[in-house]
């Protein structure tokens, strides 16, 4: 995935996910969605500069994130 903040919606299946930020940047799965990685995860940040992962809008809300391998 590319740029800043984003949002995945709608249930779905990827073989390898990659976002790497070296600003700050937030990833939503959306509310009630599931996104399951079949292969390879890597989520990163830079010092100063986190990526978040959260579920919902609100980031209260239910969202699942299945995954099989992390970097």
């Amino acid at each position: 995935l590319n740029g800043g903040n984003q949002t995945i919606t709608g249930s779905t299946t990827f073989y390898d996910l990659t976002k790497t930020v070296t600003s700050a940047a937030t990833l939503t799965i959306a509310e009630g969605n599931t996104v399951q990685i079949d292969g390879l995860c890597t989520l990163k940040g830079v010092a100063g500069n986190i990526l978040t992962l959260t579920g919902g809008v609100d980031n209260t809300t239910v969202a699942n994130l299945k995954v099989k391998s992390l970097d």
